[in-house]
């Protein structure tokens, strides 16, 4: 596993501020742990295809002009396993979390069975082990795929040009992989993960591009989603999130308004925290809360960020008019999103190897 003298939990992404009115959303990244904690020493992972191809004969369910038919589709599924297993090893490489990262495209299996989930031997497991320098074998098991495919003959509609038709593909794939731990007799864990992708468009009415070209090619994108969706229970990610800041037309408040949008948390800091002290309104204090709450987000300062934003609740519990009620629900969801980042940086420091006090 790769280590990092420290870990950075929150990366500003100010793409821009959006006012509306009296508020500016800021858009953020914050860093999601893995799904799956591996113990220490993790020296590389290795990405393996253990899959058995689907048989595309009925795997799409293929309607024309609204008419269910029986229609010989045929795709190269084996490309697709292999493709499916390099995507996952890319996105787990590049997040740069492991030393090594290897792949093995082709597929371990001999035998046909494509529903079944074959356990990779011991013996194939040490070999694998021997040859990489690796203790974490990622095992792609199986790759299922369900297409719906809908054509629509659009010749006699005049909203149409001639010689195309509608053409709408929903391709379904669910992947079951395994993580198998050098040193344990069996799987450490195993999951399964689903995504589509879909095509609704006009086309030209090519028999070879309705029925082979872009359904293989959303074949390959719903393959491509999962593996990548597969990627994150092994790294850590990052995942966008917005944050409110109040404002108003009080110079003070104009004043931090420029040192927020230069980085300059601690600044704005004092001037929100002087206008809490002076406001008697609880609207304005609990507006006046959660802006300091969110400089302490942004500072890093999760448990102090959280103190505010709960102070910032007991001031609209106060409010009995009903004029509140947004603010409210936003410091609701930022309550929640705090205790998240928390829980989840607990986490982190398991993988990242930091030890806490």
């Amino acid at each position: 596993m790769k280590r990092f003298a420290y870990k950075i939990l929150l990366l500003f992404l100010f793409v821009g501020f959006v006012s509306c009115k009296n508020s500016y959303v800021i858009t953020i990244e914050t860093q999601k742990p893995a799904e799956i904690t591996f113990p220490d020493q993790i020296r590389g992972v290795v990405v393996v295809n253990n899959a058995v191809s689907q048989p595309s004969d009925g795997m799409v369910d293929l309607k024309i002009n609204k008419k269910a038919q029986d229609k010989d589709q045929k795709f190269d599924l084996d490309t697709v396993l292999q493709n499916a297993t390099v995507v996952m090893a890319k996105n787990i490489q590049n997040e740069n979390y492991y030393e090594e990262v290897y792949v093995r495209e082709k597929t371990l299996r001999k035998d046909n069975e494509w529903l079944a989930l074959g356990e990779i031997t011991k013996e194939t497991r040490d070999s694998i082990y021997e040859k990489t320098g690796c203790n974490i074998i990622v095992s792609l098991d199986r790759l299922i795929f369900d297409v719906q495919q809908a054509v629509v003959d659009t010749t006699e509609n005049y909203t149409f040009a001639s010689g195309f038709v509608f053409l709408y593909i929903n391709a379904r794939a669910t992947m079951t992989c395994s993580v198998y731990l050098d040193g344990r007799e069996k799987h450490l864990t195993s999951f399964s993960i689903q995504d589509s992708a879909i095509f609704s468009n006009t086309t030209v009415s090519d028999n070879s591009l309705i029925y082979k070209e872009i359904p293989g090619y959303m074949i390959q994108q719903a393959a491509s989603f999962v593996g990548e969706k597969a990627a994150s229970y092994f790294t850590p990610t990052w995942e966008i999130a917005d944050r409110m800041i109040y404002s108003s037309m009080n110079s003070r408040m104009q004043e931090a308004d420029k040192y927020f949008k230069n980085h300059k948390w601690d600044n704005a800091r004092l001037i929100w925290m002087e206008l809490y002290e002076e406001k008697d309104d609880f609207k304005q204090k609990g507006r006046l809360a959660m802006n300091i709450a969110v400089s302490y987000e942004m500072e890093d300062q999760l448990d102090v960020a959280l103190d505010w934003a709960n102070r910032a609740k007991k001031y609209y519990d106060q409010i009995t008019s009903g004029k509140a009620k947004e603010d409210q629900e936003l410091n609701k969801v930022y309550i929640l999103a705090l205790n998240k980042r928390i829980s989840n940086n607990h986490i982190l420091d398991a993988q990242f190897g930091i030890k806490n006090n």
